[in-house]
């Protein structure tokens, strides 16, 4: 964990302070290259760190309530480059779509590249999807 990080402009370094677990400190002093480094480094960080995960379940509305992995948005493949932008997903968040077979996630997969999202996984079928988010538990839907 990062504790701090000073820059001395007169020396052109940078000292790093680290906690470790046991709680002992290490100090590291870096030169001008490695502090540009590790800067662009712990901006990159601070920005996936606050990216989430989201899972878009790109089938019919009358599919997804037959069963669906638990806390996902339900967003048809054909309408997801008009319906994106109402869910508040941001183009560094991560987003794992899946469908029935697969095909449909792919075709939405696509749309959502063309639209500058980066982070895109397509998990296939409701059945990978779940076996793939086992930790996030799959919920169904009673079925009457």
């Amino acid at each position: 964990m990062i504790l701090s990080l000073g820059f001395a402009s007169s020396s052109l370094t940078a000292v790093l302070l680290l906690k470790f677990g046991s709680g002992s400190l290490s100090c590291l002093r870096l030169g001008p290259k490695k502090k540009i480094v590790l800067l662009a480094s712990l901006v990159f960080s601070a920005l996936v760190a606050q990216a989430k995960d989201v899972v878009i379940d790109v089938r019919s509305p009358a599919e997804y309530a037959e069963g669906h992995v638990s806390g996902a948005l339900n967003i048809e493949h054909g309408e997801i480059a008009k319906e994106i932008s109402k869910s508040n997903i941001a183009k560094d968040d991560k987003i794992v779509l899946y469908c029935r077979s697969g095909r449909r996630s792919a075709i939405a997969l696509e749309s959502l590249k063309q639209l500058g999202y980066s982070r895109l996984e397509n998990y296939g079928g409701l059945g990978e999807a779940r076996e793939r988010l086992k930790p996030a538990a799959a919920s169904e839907s009673p079925r009457n």
